[in-house]
């Protein structure tokens, strides 16, 4: 039986006298989530060329979490923020750092991951709990023009010498040859070479650098068209949901031998 204007306004009224809330997109259909699946272990593909790694699998958990039916495809890096605005997906979860200005364009939720760094001594050379304000008077390395260069001049100004470095093995190396007395890198690059660097027996991580937000960033957050707020919303409460619960670390685990929030 077809509705004629009066009869369509009427039922709608009706039903905003009822409380009832207008149906949504994520709610009519599944919602698409975008990721690169060129990035492990935070995303990649797996035998079958579907979306594996930690943020797929976080995705998974949180549309669970949050009574979402999703699909999680793969799009190159280029190619994710026009997606998202041309509604070619309605998420993206694929590593975006939260920066000013994308928060003017997207909305953005609060940070599931935060990229940290850490302090390489040579082994044996750091006895006892590690103390930042023990680098001071010593010849520390860094990856030239890096974030981790910057924290050395904020927090010890003329207190250390730095030596920049074009890559983190240079750096690395030069701890283990007992040139510099440490070195302050990228935590995820440096675990992996020392988990895979022939020379990394030389040398131990001794503690992450303490964070400051001003120098690294606020982290790495799930993003979203302005226009679809409600959804991140859902999002950011089923991330501090699976935070409480341990699914979170249960995921992370997985991945990542150590913290990474």
């Amino acid at each position: 039986m077809a509705f004629g204007a009066k009869q369509a306004a009427f039922i709608a009224l009706v039903l905003a006298a009822a409380g009832a809330a207008p149906v949504s997109a994520q709610d009519a259909a599944k919602v698409r989530i975008a990721t690169e699946g060129a990035y492990p272990p935070f995303n990649t593909l797996d035998a079958q060329g579907k979306p594996a790694g930690f943020e797929p699998d976080l995705a998974r958990a949180l549309c669970t979490t949050a009574g979402l039916e999703c699909t999680i495809e793969t799009e190159e890096w280029e190619n994710l923020f026009e997606g998202l605005r041309r509604r070619t997906f309605d998420a993206v979860i694929s590593s975006v750092e939260i920066t000013a200005e994308r928060k003017k364009r997207f909305a953005m939720t609060g940070s599931y991951y935060r990229a940290h760094s850490e302090w390489l001594a040579q082994k044996g050379d750091v006895s006892g709990p590690f103390v930042e304000d023990g680098v001071i008077g010593k010849t520390v390395g860094v990856v030239g023009d890096s974030v981790q260069e910057l924290y050395l001049r904020k927090r010890f100004g003329d207190g250390v010498t730095i030596r920049r470095y074009g890559s983190l093995e240079e750096a690395a190396l030069d701890v283990g040859a007992d040139r510099i007395d440490f070195a302050l890198l990228d935590k995820f690059e440096l675990q992996k070479w020392l988990d895979l660097g022939r020379q990394a027996t030389c040398c131990t991580a001794v503690a992450d650098a303490t964070y400051d937000a001003e120098v690294f960033g606020e982290g790495y957050g799930m993003m979203f068209r302005k226009s679809d707020r409600a959804l991140r919303d859902r999002f950011d409460a089923a991330l501090r949901t699976i935070e409480a619960d341990g699914t979170y670390e249960t995921i992370r685990s997985r991945y990542f031998p150590f913290d990474i929030r």
